[in-house]
């Protein structure tokens, strides 16, 4: 994939409880001319979703089994496989491509690993989806990228993050567990709650 022109491929970042849904039934993305239409949000979600399903959001990526890992690895990079396409088809219909994600749901596995048990206790090298294109990196991040999106893809979009105060976002976020899983299963949802509930991402 040779590089998009500029301002063709827009992103914007956010995180759980920030207003972000909101802010994009404002932007009425389908009813903008010129834009990709279709579900262009969360392209990353399914990896969080087996991660929950098959509890291994509990477990050090370093004690993952090798199905565990191969099918995670599997997930992200369908992941990003249909974000990329999602970006081809707006380039062959001449169009723009604006992207909503929140950040955690594209961190790579050891990176969250580190943030829930500590780094002595990770050994589990970095991951990182497969991507042929994009051209030659902008930026020299790859030592401090802990997303499992390259570098080289990432220098194709303009960001906008969306960060609202931790107090009111954290708030939030525990009230929307405790009102889907109840109060004793939300305190118990951990690691998730730390991978929500934090700026790092």
């Amino acid at each position: 994939m040779s590089e998009p022109n500029d301002n063709q491929f827009f992103w914007l970042v956010s995180y759980p409880r920030t207003g972000s849904h909101l802010l994009w039934r404002i932007l009425s993305k389908d009813q903008q001319p010129g834009f990709l239409e279709g579900r262009t949000e969360y392209y990353f979600f399914p990896q969080t979703a087996y991660r929950s399903k098959s509890g291994i959001f509990a477990k050090n990526s370093d004690n993952w089994t090798t199905e565990e890992r191969q099918t995670m690895k599997k997930i992200f990079q369908e992941c990003f496989d249909n974000l990329s396409s999602s970006l081809t088809q707006a380039r062959a219909e001449g169009k723009k491509l604006f992207v909503k994600e929140h950040s955690s749901f594209m961190v790579q596995p050891p990176a969250t690993s580190r943030l829930f048990f500590g780094d002595d206790n990770v050994n589990e090298s970095a991951w990182q989806v497969s991507f042929e294109g994009g051209g030659e990196p902008k930026y020299n991040i790859e030592s401090i990228n802990e997303l499992v999106i390259p570098e080289s893809f990432l220098a194709l979009a303009k960001p906008t993050f969306l960060i609202r105060h931790p107090a009111l976002v954290f708030e939030s976020q525990y009230r929307a567990r405790i009102s889907v899983e109840g109060k004793e299963q939300a305190k118990s949802l951990t690691p998730i709650v730390p991978l929500e509930m934090t700026m790092r991402w």
